[in-house]
C-alpha cells in the first residue's frame, strides 16, 4: 500500500469539514465517486437526511466488514486545513477517523482485482444520532 495516496485522500476528507448533515453527505458523495472512479462501485443510501455508502468486493466465503464514520466534531476553520509537521498529519478528524477511512478505501481499491477467499464490505456513514 502506498503512503502518498492515503495522505492525499485523508487531506481531502479533512477539508470537507463534515460537522453537519450537508457536509457529511458531501463527504459520502465524494467517497462514492472516488471509489467508483477506481472501479469499486458503491451503493449510497439515505436515512433521515443523512447518507451512507456500502461497497463490496469478493463474492463468497466469510465476510469482513470495514466500517468507518466520516463526521467530525465542530472546530475552528483552520483545523480543517490539513498540515504535516514532523511526519505527522494534523487536521480535524485525521486520527478519528478520516485517516482510517482513507486506509480502508485505498485497501478496498487495491484488493478489488484480486481473487479473494472472502467478501469485503466497506461501510461508511455518519456516527451521529438524530432526534
Amino acid at each position: 500500500m502506498m503512503t502518498e495516496p492515503i495522505i492525499a485522500l485523508t487531506g481531502q476528507l479533512i477539508r470537507f469539514a463534515s460537522t453537519n448533515d450537508e457536509n457529511i453527505n458531501r463527504t459520502i458523495a465524494f467517497c462514492a465517486e472516488w471509489l467508483g472512479a477506481r472501479g469499486v462501485p458503491a451503493q449510497v443510501m439515505e436515512n433521515e437526511g443523512l447518507t451512507m455508502l456500502v461497497a463490496e468486493i469478493g463474492t463468497s466465503g466469510p465476510t469482513i466488514i470495514l466500517n468507518g464514520h466520516v463526521d467530525v466534531v465542530p472546530a475552528q476553520p483552520e483545523l480543517f486545513v490539513p498540515r504535516i509537521e514532523d511526519g505527522k498529519m494534523y487536521g480535524r478528524g485525521s486520527n478519528d477517523m478520516l485517516g482510517a477511512v482513507a486506509v480502508m478505501m485505498q485497501t478496498v481499491v487495491e484488493l478489488a482485482d484480486s481473487p479473494l477467499p472472502c467478501r469485503v464490505i466497506l461501510a461508511l456513514g455518519p456516527d451521529v444520532a438524530k432526534g
